[in-house]
């Protein structure tokens, strides 16, 4: 498993679309989802103005009183689309507890806990750059990267 955190989300009428990346950005996926079911992890991440999700105050509320904690949440690929699983700790137990996506995420950005993904999941990510390489593109371009200087861009007289 590996890292990731939420990069983007980005909704209209008919879906949603949530892009989540692993933390040394080497990789970067995304999955679809009903728009009216990501309003709650628009709040967490502080996409409106309020933040209030009565919902997850409650999950709160119940962990409490049941002496439990989130640990992390996990992407998993079952073929048919993204799941998630959440890891509550109670005493020695760990459970794993089925969730929808969004708000397995959402949960995961309100306790501050990791969110992982699975071999399955990063084998459908898309491959990015190095930080520092030359993005790619035709070989033309690639080749007038290496050899510009800020300088060019200069008219010579200030």
């Amino acid at each position: 498993m590996i890292p990731v955190r939420i990069v983007d989300l980005v909704s209209d009428f008919q879906k949603a679309t949530v892009v989540l990346e692993d933390v040394e950005q080497r990789v970067r996926f995304a999955f679809t989802t009903d728009p009216r079911e990501t309003h709650r992890l628009a709040k967490e991440m502080g996409r409106t103005r309020c933040r209030c999700n009565p919902v997850y105050d409650f999950i709160q509320s119940l962990l409490g009183t049941l002496d439990a904690t989130i640990s992390r949440v996990v992407l998993d690929d079952m073929g048919r689309g993204i799941r998630a699983l959440v890891y509550v700790q109670r005493k020695e137990a760990e459970l794993t507890i089925p969730c929808y996506p969004p708000d397995a995420l959402a949960l995961a950005l309100r306790e501050k806990v990791p969110v992982y993904a699975t071999g399955e999941v990063l084998a459908q990510a898309e491959r990015l750059s190095p930080p520092g390489s030359l993005p790619l593109g035709p070989p033309e371009v690639r080749r007038w990267l290496k050899r510009v200087r800020p300088a060019d861009f200069s008219s010579g007289t200030t």
